[in-house]
């Protein structure tokens, strides 16, 4: 994956991402690291948002779904079900979503009952980094239906 690839069509199809000033640091098929500054996201107590820290998560998830899923040239619409998330400290500055590494079998699975049933949902854990060190978890479950 590139990632000013991945930047443009955050930008272009999901307009808080530019407000956010999102970036992507790292991103490949199977984990991706996006990163936003504290500006645009700070809060009344000079730290981070809470929903800009769960929406940059919810996005960095949803990105390595989307575009895993657009590799094999699927077309399909990708949708957030559920979601959790916990905070263990304040966010005072940049902070960065880094994605765990999704089982393989858990992939397979989701391939499957795609092509099967037209629909398919996974659950990717992202890592809330501040500092260097883990600042929050979320997780989410997410849908993709086949858009033909």
């Amino acid at each position: 994956m590139q990632k000013e690839e991945i930047e443009h069509y955050l930008f272009t199809h999901i307009p808080l991402s530019t407000a956010m000033r999102v970036r992507v640091v790292e991103a490949d098929w199977d984990h991706v690291l996006m990163s936003a500054p504290l500006e645009p996201n700070i809060n009344h107590r000079q730290s981070a948002f809470g929903g800009s820290v769960a929406s940059l998560a919810m996005l960095t998830a949803w990105t390595l779904i989307y575009f895993r899923l657009r590799k094999h040239n699927h077309l399909v619409r990708v949708v957030i079900h559920q979601n959790e998330i916990h905070f263990t400290k304040p966010i005072t500055d940049k902070f960065e979503a880094l994605t765990d590494p999704v089982d393989d079998a858990d992939w397979e699975h989701f391939d499957k009952m795609l092509q099967r049933k037209g629909i398919a949902r996974i659950e990717v854990t992202v890592r809330i980094m501040f500092a260097g060190v883990e600042a929050g978890c979320f997780k989410g479950r997410f849908v993709a239906l086949s858009t033909l």
